[in-house]
């Protein structure tokens, strides 16, 4: 193999490796969806401003979706969960979920509305690591998330305790013995990411995997508490840690209904169903979701300087990243043509230079030899 035909290959070899590598994962959710779903929930802000637990959950959901026309139904959802933060830090999920969408807009955790929703949910760890009034792996599982957002580390004592709580098929339910289903299982994989580097944590995450790859439906969805908010938290928790869920976003967003609600039981719109699934549909967990700037308050810290791409993002971006590789493997291949062909040219137009020499060489040296001769006869006559 010559040395410019190992120079072609190894440029072949260079730019599909750069095609491979330099795209994205296409993205997995789907922005329209996910925007209906947001154009639901804005349109039900005032039923979920009764509820200080369902302010969050619709915060959460928009925050995802990231719709600036939802600016202000995000901010006056904050305002309810201002005036309520007191009253609902008062239990230790509630300081978890309080703490959660303090940390996704920008605020300080450890002053909401007066209410330090970090020392509150310290306060609800117990010395064996089970968490809440009501502990399990949900509960542990938006407490550690919650923890680790804040910059405080997840204490030993919560690993053990929710690894502990995983089944033999490597899955979660909400009390021990019982089936492992999706919600509980979903939430542990979201709460041991926020500590995986912890012993034991690791060997879980991948038995929980398994475990919800077994279990999921042909067509996407997962059982548990309801087939839409069990495959909305599943699907989060495993696009996560990196595992694409088509198949489950495809689901949700074949049952959304046409106002953008996603439904509960009897087919009917269902409000906690339409803000867990709008976090799946615009490709974002509890672990990563966070507020533009337009839906945060004065003084609340900017959005990070790399988000978490929403659906939108990924979409946008996958457009250009699937064709500049191929163009530049197309702009080398002519630049690497181009050189083939000059080569010939010139190794065509040196194969005519040292044709042309040769045809003049008998001229050249038939003079030469009756130079010779002549000199011969000189110095012949010379001599007689």
């Amino acid at each position: 193999m010559s040395r410019l035909t190992r120079l072609v290959v190894a440029l072949v070899a260079m730019m599909t490796a750069l095609v491979s590598t330099a795209a994205p994962a296409q993205a997995v959710g789907n922005a329209e969806a996910a925007a209906k779903a947001a154009g639901y929930l804005a349109s039900q802000r005032q039923a979920a401003s009764a509820d200080v637990g369902s302010a969050i959950d619709s915060l959460l959901a928009l925050a995802a979706v990231g719709d600036d026309a939802q600016a202000e139904d995000a901010k006056a959802l904050l305002d309810a969960v201002d005036k309520g933060a007191a009253a609902y830090a008062k239990t230790p999920e509630g300081a978890a979920k309080l703490a959660l969408v303090a940390e996704a807009y920008g605020l300080d955790p450890t002053d909401v509305n007066g209410v330090d929703a970090i020392a509150a949910l310290k306060a609800g760890i117990k010395d064996n690591g089970a968490f809440g009034q009501y502990p399990g792996p949900f509960a542990s599982g938006m407490a550690m998330i919650a923890l680790q957002r804040s910059g405080n580390d997840v204490p030993a004592s919560m690993v053990t305790y929710l690894t502990g709580l995983a089944n033999s098929d490597g899955g979660f339910t909400f009390e021990k013995g019982k089936p492992s289903d999706a919600d509980n299982t979903g939430m542990a994989l979201l709460g041991l990411s926020a500590a995986e580097n912890a012993p034991g944590a690791s060997q879980a995450i991948d038995r929980a995997q398994k475990w919800a790859a077994s279990a999921q439906a042909a067509d996407g969805s997962w059982a548990g508490y309801n087939k839409i908010n069990s495959t909305a938290i599943m699907a989060m928790a495993l696009e996560n840690a990196g595992q694409p869920q088509q198949k489950a976003v495809d689901f949700l967003a074949g049952h959304q209904l046409a106002d953008g609600a996603m439904p509960g039981d009897g087919n009917k719109p269902n409000l906690l169903a339409t803000q867990q699934a709008a976090l799946a549909l615009a490709e974002a967990s509890y672990a990563d979701v966070e507020a533009p700037a337009s839906y945060r308050p004065a003084g609340a810290a900017t959005p990070s300087a790399t988000p978490t791409p929403t659906a939108t993002d990924a979409q946008n971006q996958s457009g250009v990243f699937s064709w500049l590789p191929w163009a530049l493997l197309v702009l080398v291949v002519i630049a690497v043509v181009a050189f083939l062909m000059g080569r010939r040219r010139s190794s065509a137009r040196a194969a005519a230079g040292e044709r042309t020499e040769a045809n003049a060489a008998p001229s050249t040296g038939a003079t030469r030899s009756e130079q010779a001769s002549d000199e011969g006869d000189a110095r012949r006559g010379d001599s007689e």
